[in-house]
C-alpha cells in the first residue's frame, strides 16, 4: 500500500539546520608539439592536471519533546503539505539542541597525467588517402579521506536557545503548507553548546569506512585508415579503424564486519570494532572497431554513417571497496553499505548511427538522426548484488554491479536557421532547437520493496532545446529553453529503492557585449522562471508520491572576461 496523505502518530520530531560547504581548486599543464616532414606528421601531447576537494556537510539537529501527531499530503501542484497538530517546532520550551551529524568532512584529490604519440602518413594511392596509428598511456589516482562523527551536547544542556541565535526564516516566507521552523545562527549555537565542531574520535571505523583510493591506469593503441573515392559520381570518404584498450585498476579502503564483544574486565563486556584494510586488483581489456563515413549528395546536403563497438568506464568513485556490514537499518536485509564495486566492467555497446544533413544556407541547417545501441554491459544498483556471511548471518549488501543485454534506438533531428537575410536590425536574429526520442527494454534490477523493475539510469524518453540568439555588433543575446522527460534515478545505495526524476524544464538567459579581441562583459540568469526539481516514487514510482519538491531559485551572475 502506498499512503499519499493522512493523519499520523510522530514517534520524533526535529528541526535541522545543515550547511554545505565545498571549496575546489585546479591546476592544469599541457604541452603539445607537432611536426611534419614532407608526407609524415608526427604529434605528441603530454598532460599533467591535479583536483584537490575539500567538503563538509554537518547538521545541528533539535529534538522536540511532545511530537504528536500531523497530517501530510501534497498540492495539486506537487508541492508537499504537512500540518502539526499537538507541537510547534519553534518553541523553545518543547526543542532542545540535541546533537550535530556530520557526513562527511572530507578531503579528496584527482590526479590525472597523460602522453599521447599520433603518426599520420600522407598517401596517393587512389581509394587510400592516409594512414594513422600512435599509442596513448593515463594514469589517474582519485582519494576520498573522510570522517564521519555525531557530537553531543558537552555544555548548557536542556537549556532554551538563547533569542539572540534564533534566526526568523519561517515557512510564510516560502511556502505556507509547512509548519514554522526553527532557524538558528548555526556558529552561535555550535559554540554555546558543543564547545566547537570537532570530530571527537578522529581515525575511528567510521572514518576509516568514508575513505578510499582508487587508481586506474590505461594503454590503448589504434590504427586507422582514411579512404576517398566516388560512387555514382559522388564524393564518398570514410575511415577504418581499430583501437586495442587496456585498463588497470586498483581499489583500495576499509571493511568492517559486525562488532565483535571483548571482556574488557571481569564481567564487563564492551563490542569492539572490527575494520580491515582491504585492496582489489581489476583489469580488463577492449578491442574496439570503428568505421564512418560520408556521401556528398551536393555542395549542401550529405549522408552520414558510423558504426563502431564502443565502451564508458565505471565513475572511479563507484569503484570504491569500503564496505559496513555493522550498520544494518533493517534487520539483516539487506547490510547497509557505502560500498561501490571494485570489480565492475565499463558500459559496452555497439552502436550505429544514419544521418542526413542539410545546409541550406548560410548559418543554417536541418539534420535528421536515427541511432542503434546494442548494449552488452551496463552498470546499474542492485539492493542483493551480493551476498556476504558474517558470524553465521547473511546480508545482501546493496552496490552497483554489471547488468547485460537491451538496446536504446532512437532519432533526432535538428533545425538551425540565422535570419540574416532580414533588413537591419533584425539581420543578427537566429533560432537553434533540437529534440531527441529515446527507447530501450533495459530493465534494471528489482528493488528491495517493490516489484517494480527501473529502466536505464537517466535515460529520457524526450530531450528537447531552443534556443532563440541576437548578434550584431559585438552585441549577443541568448534565451535558451532545456526539457527533459522523467528518468530514472540511480538505485539507492543503503536500501536498494528507486525513484524518479520528475520531468523539467528550464529557461535561461545571457546578455553579453564584446568591446574588443580582449574584453567581454555578460549578464547571466538561470532558470529564470524559478522552476523546482521534483522527485517522486520512492517504492512503486507513483507520480503522486512526492519524494522531493526543490525551490533553488534564480540565479544571476555578472562577469568580465579578458584575454590577451
Amino acid at each position: 500500500m502506498d499512503l499519499l496523505s493522512g493523519t499520523v502518530n510522530l514517534n520524533s520530531l526535529r528541526n535541522l539546520n545543515e550547511e554545505y560547504v565545498q571549496n575546489d581548486e585546479l591546476t592544469s599543464h599541457g604541452v603539445n608539439v607537432k611536426w611534419t616532414q614532407d608526407l609524415w606528421t608526427v604529434a605528441a601531447d603530454t598532460a599533467i592536471s591535479e583536483t584537490s576537494r575539500d567538503k563538509r556537510w554537518a547538521t545541528v539537529r533539535t529534538e522536540n519533546s511532545n511530537p504528536g501527531r500531523a497530517t501530510f499530503g501534497a498540492t495539486n501542484d506537487g508541492r508537499m503539505t504537512f500540518k502539526l497538530l499537538d507541537t510547534s517546532l519553534t518553541d523553545t520550551s518543547t526543542n532542545n539542541v540535541a546533537n550535530i551529524q556530520v557526513q562527511p568532512q572530507a578531503e579528496g584529490g584527482d590526479e590525472l597525467s597523460s602522453f599521447k604519440l599520433d603518426f599520420q602518413r600522407d598517401l596517393d594511392a587512389g581509394f587510400l588517402q592516409a594512414v594513422k596509428f600512435g599509442a596513448a598511456i593515463s594514469s589517474r589516482d582519485k582519494f576520498e579521506h573522510g570522517q564521519i562523527w555525531s557530537q553531543t551536547v558537552t555544555q548548557n544542556s536542556g537549556a532554551a536557545i538563547p533569542a539572540n541565535m534564533i534566526i526568523d526564516a519561517k515557512s510564510a516566507s516560502y511556502w505556507s503548507d509547512l509548519p514554522d521552523y526553527l532557524a538558528i545562527d548555526r556558529d552561535a549555537v555550535i559554540n554555546n553548546y558543543f564547545g566547537g565542531l570537532e570530530n571527537p574520535a578522529p581515525g575511528d571505523a567510521d572514518d576509516l569506512i568514508s575513505s578510499w583510493d582508487v587508481n586506474e591506469d590505461i594503454s590503448a593503441q589504434y590504427i586507422q585508415l582514411d579512404m576517398g573515392t566516388e560512387v555514382f559520381g559522388l564524393a564518398l570518404t570514410g575511415n577504418l579503424g581499430v583501437r586495442n584498450v587496456e585498463t588497470e585498476t586498483t581499489s583500495s579502503g576499509y571493511q568492517q564486519g559486525e562488532d565483535v564483544w571483548v571482556e574488557v574486565t571481569p564481567g564487563n563486556w564492551q563490542p569492539q570494532q572490527v575494520v580491515d584494510a582491504i585492496s582489489v586488483d581489476h583489469d580488463y581489456s577492449d578491442v574496439l572497431p570503428s568505421t564512418n563515413w560520408t556521401l556528398n549528395l551536393n555542395d549542401e546536403q550529405l549522408l552520414r554513417f558510423a558504426a563502431a563497438k564502443t565502451m564508458a568506464r565505471a565513475p572511479v568513485n563507484m569503484m570504491s571497496p569500503s564496505l559496513n556490514l555493522n550498520e544494518d537499518l533493517w534487520g539483516s536485509n539487506p547490510g547497509e553499505s557505502t560500498s561501490g564495486n571494485p570489480k565492475l566492467n565499463p558500459f559496452r555497446a555497439d552502436q550505429a548511427d544514419l544521418s542526413y544533413e542539410w545546409y541550406y544556407a548560410e548559418g543554417s541547417q536541418f539534420a535528421a538522426t536515427l541511432f542503434y545501441k546494442d548494449l552488452e554491459s551496463f552498470i546499474a544498483r542492485a539492493a542483493d548484488a551480493e551476498t556476504v556471511v558474517s558470524n553465521g548471518k547473511e546480508y545482501k549488501v546493496s552496490r552497483p554491479i554489471n547488468g547485460s543485454g537491451g538496446y536504446i534506438r532512437g532519432y533526432e533531428l535538428l533545425w538551425q536557421q540565422s535570419f540574416d537575410f532580414l533588413p537591419a536590425p533584425f539581420n543578427g536574429l537566429g533560432v537553434y532547437t533540437n529534440y531527441s526520442h529515446n527507447e530501450s527494454n533495459v530493465e534494471q534490477f528489482v528493488p528491495l520493496n517493490s516489484d517494480y523493475k527501473a529502466g536505464l539510469t537517466g535515460l529520457s524518453e524526450d530531450v528537447a532545446n531552443f534556443t532563440l540568439w541576437y548578434y550584431l555588433d559585438g552585441f549577443e543575446a541568448r534565451t535558451s529553453y532545456s526539457y527533459r522527460s522523467a528518468f530514472q534515478r540511480d538505485i539507492n545505495l543503503v536500501m536498494g529503492e528507486e525513484g524518479m526524476n520528475d520531468a523539467e524544464g528550464y529557461w535561461d538567459l545571457s546578455l553579453s557585449y564584446e568591446f574588443n579581441d580582449h574584453y567581454k562583459v555578460y549578464f547571466q540568469v538561470q532558470n529564470l522562471t524559478d522552476e523546482p526539481y521534483k522527485t517522486y516514487g520512492l517504492e512503486s514510482n507513483n507520480p503522486n508520491h512526492i519524494n522531493k519538491y526543490e525551490e533553488f531559485g534564480t540565479r544571476y551572475s555578472v562577469g568580465l572576461n579578458w584575454k590577451l
